[in-house]
């Protein structure tokens, strides 16, 4: 969920506990304590959101925090960075200070356009995006509930590239460790049924 932060006195952190406050939040399982945003455009969780609205409830009726949500008639509420238009999403970008945001952007943002401004936006406030920044923190399993018999998502990402490189698979395309693996389990399901001939 996208959140627009504006204060009212000057450039300045908020750091929102993420406290539950009645039954259904407390039973929301969340992955840290707090969430902190800067100015500009943040990015948080649907269940962090939900946990903390009580705690934003003066902040929210004085339009000092906004959710950005795009409503689009017959489908879902847009959201995410990802649900916008190219043109949107960089508005967006411009208006991003949080290393979190961008950093978890970079990881997932697939339009070339985007993920050049994305590249820019990080430069000009200094941040470095390292390999471990764009390996999913989600991943450890299989997305798709599948085996996983090579053991892909337990490999790093500098692992997966090796393997990619000895099947051949060209890296440039490939933004993420999804990606990356995607590639190499096609790569090997060719091979498994063109290779003994």
């Amino acid at each position: 969920m996208l959140l627009k932060f504006a204060p009212k006195n000057g450039a300045h952190l908020k750091v929102i506990p993420l406290v539950p406050v009645g039954d259904a939040a407390k039973k929301i399982v969340l992955t840290r304590s707090q969430v902190n945003l800067l100015p500009g455009t943040n990015e948080v969780t649907d269940d962090e959101y939900a946990v903390m609205k009580p705690h934003i409830t003066f902040e929210l009726a004085k339009g000092i925090i906004v959710p950005v949500v795009k409503k689009v008639p017959g489908s879902p509420d847009q959201k995410n960075l990802k649900d916008y238009t190219a043109k949107e999403a960089i508005k967006l970008v411009e208006d991003c200070v949080n290393p979190d945001t961008l950093k978890k952007w970079t990881r997932e943002e697939t339009r070339e356009e985007v993920r050049a401004k994305l590249a820019r936006r990080c430069e000009k406030l200094k941040i470095e995006i390292t390999e471990k920044d764009l390996e999913d923190p989600a991943a450890g399993g299989d997305d798709q509930g599948g085996g996983d018999p090579e053991g892909l998502a337990a490999k790093t990402v500098p692992e997966l590239k090796e393997l990619a490189e000895t099947l051949k698979i060209d890296l440039v395309p490939l933004k993420n460790k999804a990606d990356i693996i995607a590639a190499i389990e096609t790569a090997q399901a060719a091979q498994g049924s063109g290779g003994a001939q």
